[in-house]
């Protein structure tokens, strides 16, 4: 599985998204981080020897964890060019005053 979504696709079928939608992908949590970084690397080298938990094992390189880090960040920048979000529209409507009653007593 290539391609720019290649790893999103495979990062819900290891973490069976389909059948647990709060497992969807979350970049603040760490083992999501991680397990994308082992479909990256697993969609760019189908070869790839080695299983999530070795995977996993060897990401104590903080080394290794920084460069993947970098290079994911620099993955997602590109996917993602064109595609900021943009705040709505405010209603630049003025609303109506409210009406004040004369009291005469």
């Amino acid at each position: 599985m290539s391609g720019w979504w290649g790893p999103q696709y495979k990062f819900e079928e290891i973490m069976q998204v389909g059948e647990h939608p709060e497992r969807r992908f979350n970049p603040l949590l760490t083992l999501h981080l991680h397990v994308m970084f082992y479909c990256i690397l697993l969609c760019d080298n189908e070869a790839l020897d080695l299983t999530l938990e070795e995977f996993l094992a060897v990401l104590e390189d903080l080394t290794l964890n920084k460069e993947l880090t970098e290079f994911y960040t620099k993955r997602v920048e590109i996917l993602t060019k064109g595609m900021e979000l943009k705040e709505p529209e405010k209603n630049t409507k003025k609303k109506p005053s409210p009406r004040t009653r004369s009291t005469k007593g």
